[in-house]
């Protein structure tokens, strides 16, 4: 067990290192982009990546995590998946191709074609990549994905950054997208030797344990990755842009936060699918401790989400730090369970895909009814599709969990027990906080404002942080989230100093 978790220690801070400075430099992005390019830039390019992202989800055969669940791996497996991710971009670039012209006049913007075909050449040449690395990931030694990721984002943050100063165009966004795909292919063979040979025996291999994924990721996609495309359709282009620069602001916070936990628990759990209740033990801690860093963040992003958009990215974003807010619910939602990683890792593929196709048929009923109800402006009909999304998220959440109760031991009444304690330190920072904005001064400048941000900040993290610290106090030293980090984090400062100590 100390093995393990010295392992999982360990890919987490290879993880967490290479989210820091993946994140810090796509948050940078974000930061200029946003002040060099205009809302319409960002809703026209969200339009196109998603329908790349909804044809290569359709497209893709999931090989990645087939190779991780196997038990050994035979050098035709890595031939096989290399050939088959091969034949699959170059059909989705064709595609592309075939469809540029077509869906720039649906939308009625000629620029739209040629942004497609380049996100085709740029889907083409990641069809390339190594499938070696999974390695790094079953293994969980992720020291080698630190180098490749870093140097990836570096790569397309140049690029993106240099095009925009350059042009001030949306073509900055395209730009970057392209790069990252030349870069990670490159890298993905300086990293780990690998010559490809094209093969196809191992196919069914890897496919009877992919397509249940695979056919699950299509309703994912469609679930998930089409509200560009229909929120396009129905709104401003500058509406849109509202929206995605939204969702990235709050989610490049989040993921910088709990990337380094998601990355390890498919593999993690892969382990453990033989041992019941190691594996329920395992899946309670990880989702505590995800509920225990996102609740705040989500929580804090909604409490003070006009101050921050004003201060990060410019008043022109305004109506950005509403749709926040809704975002902020749906991430603290979802947070409380974690059905895929689970479901996964005990191959009970399935399963979650019937449950992706439930989620479906809930959700999008339940946006397009908001879409139509939610008022006579634009952007009240975009809060009306996201005050529908935050119920389907709420329901199809109690499904999953009743889902996870039959496919393993966690019980339904075992996330409650994980997310309360989170639940209620927020609740108690969301009060304090709430009083001391209604009676702080208003901001007459920016760095007024970077105080009044500040400080608002410190109150609210000491609150949930002391709210936590009398909930443990109250219920006793039990073996909770925040007593398993406590000795994590204890175990690794004893180590650093004992390490400068003997230097």
């Amino acid at each position: 067990m100390k093995g393990q978790r010295s392992r999982l220690l360990k890919g987490a801070a290879w993880v967490s290192a290479a989210n820091i400075l993946i994140n810090l430099l796509g948050l940078v992005s974000l930061f200029l982009l946003t002040r060099l390019l205009v809302p319409e830039d960002f809703g026209l390019v969200a339009i196109a990546t998603a329908l790349a992202e909804i044809i290569g989800v359709v497209t893709e055969l999931t090989l990645a995590s087939a190779l991780v669940q196997r038990r050994t791996i035979e050098p035709v497996h890595f031939d096989t998946a290399w050939t088959l991710n091969v034949l699959r971009a170059s059909v989705v670039a064709v595609l592309f191709f075939l469809i540029s012209s077509p869906f720039a006049q649906f939308y009625g913007d000629d620029r739209l074609a040629l942004i497609v075909q380049v996100l085709a050449f740029a889907t083409f040449v990641g069809g390339f990549r190594n499938p070696r690395l999974i390695l790094f990931k079953r293994e969980l030694d992720f020291s080698k994905t630190f180098i490749m990721q870093v140097t990836n984002k570096v790569s397309a943050f140049i690029a993106t950054v240099g095009v925009a100063v350059a042009f001030q165009s949306y073509w900055a966004l395209i730009a970057g997208i392209t790069v990252s795909a030349v870069a990670t292919v490159i890298m993905s063979y300086l990293i780990i030797p690998y010559k490809p040979r094209f093969a196809l025996a191992a196919w069914r291999d890897l496919l009877s344990f992919s397509i249940w994924i695979t056919l699950g990721r299509w309703v994912q996609a469609l679930n998930w990755r089409a509200q560009p495309l229909l929120f396009g359709f129905v709104l401003p282009t500058s509406i849109l842009g509202q929206y995605n620069v939204s969702q990235r602001l709050l989610g490049k916070v989040i993921e910088q936060a709990v990337q380094p936990i998601q990355g390890l628990l498919f593999p993690a759990f892969s382990r453990l699918q033989d041992q019941a209740e190691r594996l329920r033990r395992g899946y309670i801690r990880s989702q505590g401790t995800m509920c225990l860093i996102t609740f705040p963040i989500a929580c804090g992003f909604a409490l003070l989400a006009e101050d921050l958009v004003i201060l990060t990215i410019g008043e022109q974003w305004l109506p950005a730090a509403t749709l926040i807010q809704f975002s902020a619910v749906i991430r603290m939602l979802q947070t409380v369970e974690n059905v895929n990683a689970l479901a996964m890792a005990t191959a009970n593929t399935k399963a979650l895909f019937f449950r992706d196709l439930l989620a479906f048929f809930i959700r999008w009923p339940l946006i397009i009814a908001g879409l139509l109800l939610g008022g006579d402006t634009p952007f009240e009909r975009l809060t009306g599709a996201l005050a529908s999304q935050i119920i389907a998220v709420a329901i199809t959440t109690l499904w999953n969990m009743r889902l996870i109760s039959r496919i393993s031991t966690v019980a339904i009444r075992d996330h409650a027990a994980l997310a309360w304690r989170s639940l209620a330190s927020v609740l108690a920072m969301s009060a304090v906080v709430l009083t001391a904005q209604s009676v702080a001064p208003v901001a007459s400048d920016w760095w007024s404002l970077a105080v009044r941000v500040s400080a608002l900040s410190t109150l609210g993290a000491a609150t949930y942080f002391g709210a936590l610290y009398v909930i443990r106090i109250l219920k006793g030293r039990d073996e909770s989230v925040e007593h398993e980090l406590a000795i994590i984090v204890r175990d690794m400062a004893t180590k650093v100093i004992a390490k400068a100590r003997a230097n």
